[in-house]
């Protein structure tokens, strides 16, 4: 079977994920290129891809091998520079058969690339904030159904208390680490491309605005209950997408609505927080811990504290969400002063051994577990 060639365009920090792991990209995909935009600090940066050198280029014209399909990741940044980021990529399509497209476009790009993608002829664009209609892998629900069903594989779920707190490297890791330790894993990630590394994006019918939500619970059930039987998995990994609650009045961050209907689906074994940087003491924890005991119905298990800082200064006076990334350094730093005695676990995944300690603590709480023999 052909290996479907891929370049990655606008290559951001959030990309990184392919290099780290670039072991775990499904055999039916291949990372050749990548080419960022001058001014991020990525141009002609050294990186290891697939455990050779590789230089970040700074424009799709400077990809050196042929690619089938063009992957764009998810950014932010303003109409202008999306504009520029567009002009590229339309520039390219006659090279190309496919475009992924993961970022969210105004109306004008995204006419833009579908007519020109329709004019080459053989250019297909995939549209990640078109797909969530009714879709094919939405499992059949009788009508007078209303209970769920049990679920005899131990389930892993990450959570986040807000978005780009590391959910999804989080789930990576423990991905990584439970196969080379031998587990066969069935996956369901937190971002719409999660077939590049060979597991199960999180599903379009969650999304979907026709299917009611009280509906939504029993079909993200059958859904887990089918890969269960299918895949026969020993664990079973969940990354939860949005964010468990609001931030504010005018932040709702729709309202966690999401991942509370996902846990009200399934019993999950283990649960692994993902949270902003928080310096001040262990009481902000504490009340996330009991926000996810009575309203989720699951206790939390472990903290990664992320390096995303929330500038509340900046929130109060503007009315805006201003955030910074912090280095890495200070987290730890943090995490060792201020957490280190408190009965709540708190990790930073980024630090040494702590993909094997949270794999211990895993293994520890699951060995009592009827689901699973360790």
């Amino acid at each position: 079977m052909k290996c479907e060639k891929i370049g990655i365009y606008p290559f951001n920090n959030d990309c990184n994920v392919f290099l780290q792991y670039s072991d775990l990209i499904s055999s039916d995909y291949r990372i050749c290129e990548l080419a960022s935009l001058i001014g991020w600090g990525l141009t002609d940066k050294k990186v290891q891809l697939y455990s050779k050198d590789y230089q970040i280029k700074s424009s799709l014209q400077e990809f050196e091998q042929t690619v089938d399909s063009l992957f764009v990741p998810e950014f932010d940044v303003s109409e202008q520079v999306e504009n520029i980021i567009v002009n590229e990529i339309v520039n390219y399509i006659p090279k190309i058969s496919k475009i992924m497209c993961f970022a969210k476009l105004t109306d004008n790009n995204l006419h833009r690339l579908k007519s020109e993608c329709n004019e080459s002829g053989k250019c297909v664009l995939y549209y990640a904030y078109e797909n969530n209609k009714i879709d094919d892998n939405k499992p059949y629900l009788k009508n007078d159904e209303v209970y769920l069903e049990q679920i005899d594989i131990p389930i892993i779920a990450v959570a986040g208390m807000w978005e780009n707190t590391d959910k999804f490297i989080t789930s990576m890791v423990l991905r990584d680490k439970f196969l080379k330790e031998g587990y066969k894993v069935t996956q369901i990630g937190s971002r719409k491309y999660c077939e590049l590394f060979g597991f199960h994006s999180f599903p379009d019918f969650m999304l979907n605005p026709e299917i009611s939500e009280n509906k939504k619970p029993l079909l993200f059930n059958r859904y887990i209950k089918n890969l269960a039987e299918n895949e026969k998995p020993d664990v079973i990994i969940i990354g939860v997408p949005g964010s468990i609650q609001s931030f504010n009045e005018k932040h709702t961050n729709h309202f966690g609505i999401l991942p509370y209907l996902v846990f009200q689906s399934v019993l999950v074994d283990f649960l692994v927080m993902c949270t902003f940087y928080e310096s001040s003491s262990p009481e902000f924890l504490e009340e996330v811990f009991n926000l996810c005991k009575y309203r989720l119905s699951c206790e939390v298990d472990v903290y990664h504290m992320s390096n995303l800082f929330f500038d509340m200064d900046e929130i109060l006076e503007k009315g805006l969400i201003f955030t910074n990334k912090l280095p890495l350094e200070m987290v730890e730093r943090t995490i060792e002063e201020k957490y280190s005695e408190s009965r709540l676990l708190v990790i930073n995944i980024h630090q040494k051994d702590s993909a094997d300690k949270l794999y211990n603590m895993i293994l520890d709480k699951l060995s009592n577990d009827v689901k699973i023999m360790i």
